[in-house]
């Protein structure tokens, strides 16, 4: 397929990232759709949000192309948009399509072990089982073959990815993010389960010592929302935590000087708390879950310090509203100060800071203290005793 980015000659065989993009508004055969129905659409319909979501994935992919934890090498992608979505032009999410896109993508990958793989995907998907969900594809219902032929199975699209004797140098480094749904519709038959399209040929591994996480939009049983003519929740949360919501420090220096990014651990601390919270505001429930073989990998380079919340706390709790707090950072600039105890916690970038609790007039028993005091993701607390 004609590749949305191609570095692979300026590499030079050195290990890369390798991106499979795929978004599903439209779907012909759903209610709404332009063509003929599905057998059974398990109250599906069209969506709106599913093809915009991935373009802004790609979008971030390839604007960061030189702060990913490799160089961006090749980046592929397949839109199904619905009619008030504005994305680039590019081949339809069709089986087939998916098909010959997972070969080149899974062929790129294959070729260093220490590059790194990237895979995202919005659109309907659902549980099969407690183990196995599907994700479908454009054609999904279009009567050709058994009912789920236009629908692919992650585990094997996760097992198909795995180092084997055919591909000792597959990508180490894996990252799945299925931004779908995962209810389970009681009423399809079991014998259908079977009928979901294989991606790869998944031969044992030799030794699956991948760092391969995926992170599901939502928990087994849940759905994934989207905003209507906007985006995903999950593709939100996600872009937020990549930008640096959920950096870690990847280097041993200090950490006033230390180096940030995105790794498989931090994005699987941070990204289920941040989705969590914007569904919370937005007054729905929406949860994620991590599976695969979660390891240390990185995934991308933070720009700066994320913003840690700091909650604040005075003791006794009757010295605080007493209390003047002063917080300077290290280069001794203001940041904030308050009288009393802050109502709302603090967002600072992560690092060390200066804390003074004054009191004027002087409040006895209670005296003036000063503490350094380090703001560390993903939250900090700091306590300060004044007596």
């Amino acid at each position: 397929m004609k590749l949305l980015f191609d570095r692979r000659t300026e590499l030079n065989g050195g290990p890369g990232c390798h991106a499979l993009i795929v978004g599903v508004s439209a779907y012909p055969h759903l209610p709404g759709g332009t063509g003929d129905p599905a057998p059974e659409s398990y109250g599906m319909t069209q969506l709106t949000c599913g093809a915009s979501s991935a373009a802004r994935v790609s979008d971030w992919l390839l604007a960061r192309r030189d702060r990913l934890a490799k160089p961006l090498a090749t980046s592929r992608m397949l839109l199904s948009p619905s009619a008030s979505e504005a994305v680039p032009s590019c081949q339809e999410p069709t089986l087939e399509n998916l098909l010959a896109a997972a070969a080149e993508w899974r062929a790129d990958a294959a070729t260093h072990r220490d590059g790194l793989a990237f895979f995202y995907f919005a659109g309907h998907g659902f549980e099969l089982s407690s183990t196995e969900q599907a994700l479908l594809l454009k054609d999904f219902g279009n009567g050709i073959g058994p009912l789920l032929r236009g629908a692919v199975s992650v585990n094997n699209l996760f097992y198909g990815m795995a180092p084997t004797s055919r591909t000792p140098e597959m990508a180490r480094t894996q990252v799945f993010f299925l931004d779908a749904s995962r209810v389970h519709h009681r009423t399809l038959p079991s014998f259908e389960r079977q009928n979901t399209t294989a991606l790869f040929d998944a031969d044992l591994a030799t030794l699956d010592d991948r760092s391969a996480a995926v992170f599901y939009a939502s928990s087994p049983g849940g759905w994934a929302y989207g905003i209507t003519q906007g985006f995903t929740l999950f593709s939100q949360s996600l872009l937020d935590c990549l930008d640096g919501a959920a950096a870690t420090v990847v280097s041993e220096n200090d950490l006033q000087e230390a180096t940030w990014g995105v790794t498989l651990y931090s994005l699987a601390e941070e990204l289920p708390r941040a989705v969590y919270a914007l569904s919370d505001s937005l007054g729905c429930y929406q949860r994620v879950s991590v599976g695969g073989s979660l390891g240390p990998g990185l995934i991308c380079y933070a720009d700066g310090p994320p913003r840690v919340e700091v909650s604040l706390q005075i003791e006794p709790e009757a010295a605080a509203p007493l209390a003047q707090v002063t917080v300077t950072d290290a280069s001794d600039q203001v940041v904030s100060t308050t009288t009393g105890t802050p109502s709302d916690k603090l967002k600072l970038p992560a690092g060390v800071y200066h804390v003074r609790v004054s009191f004027e007039p002087p409040s006895p028993p209670f005296v003036d203290r000063a503490r350094h005091m380090r703001a560390a993701p993903p939250y900090s607390t700091w306590r300060i005793r004044v007596v």
